[in-house]
């Protein structure tokens, strides 16, 4: 006697078939997983900017204390020897926590006028104030000056004011040999009203 054998079942389940409930619950944790790990990404991304942010700004408020600035013309001076300045500024900076500013004569011819190129050295050390306000000492250096001694610091060599006032030349005529306008009085002398130099009317306009 033959007995019929029960059917097979698919081991492909029908195409809409109802899911489970523990795939469903699956999905949901892994969707929740997600959102959190979304969030937490998140929340770290914004404190790491908030705190890379801070740091930057309060890098350029506070800024080197000193800054050195070198005007360098390309039409009078050699590639070799800016190159060499540079190098004895950068040195030096370093040394002593500098910060050097370089800057080029043909930056600011437009704003001289008919003034001659060396007076660039006025608009370029106003340029490196408005770049480092948080700066105490702007010190502006001739590109034909070469810093022989590199172990001196300037903070305490020229800028401390009691060391800049024993080396300031004081009561000097501005026009020499005889102008009423003085440099710098020292202190404790008062300077001479204009109307009392014996040759005042000489001043005069006609």
């Amino acid at each position: 006697m033959q007995f019929a054998l029960p059917p097979r079942k698919s081991s492909h389940p029908p195409l809409y078939s109802r899911p489970s409930q523990s795939s469903a619950l699956r999905r949901r944790q892994l969707k929740t997983a997600a959102v959190l790990g979304f969030v937490v990404i998140s929340i770290l991304l914004f404190i790491s900017h908030l705190f890379s942010s801070g740091s930057q700004s309060t890098s350029v408020a506070g800024g080197p204390k000193v800054v050195l600035v070198t005007v360098l013309d390309e039409q009078s001076l050699s590639d070799g020897y800016i190159q060499r300045i540079k190098q004895n500024r950068e040195d030096y900076a370093k040394r002593h926590g500098y910060l050097n500013f370089f800057a080029s004569t043909s930056e600011y011819v437009p704003v001289l006028n008919d003034a001659p190129r060396s007076w660039a050295s006025i608009p370029a050390v106003r340029h490196a104030m408005t770049l480092y306000p948080g700066s105490t000492y702007f010190f502006h250096l001739s590109p034909h000056a070469l810093i022989m001694n590199p172990t001196l610091p300037l903070t305490s060599h020229v800028l401390d004011y009691k060391k800049l006032d024993s080396l300031m030349i004081k009561d000097i005529p501005v026009v020499p040999p005889d102008s009423v306008i003085k440099n710098v009085q020292p202190p404790g002398r008062k300077g001479r009203r204009f109307d009392h130099h014996p040759r005042w009317r000489e001043f005069m306009p006609r």
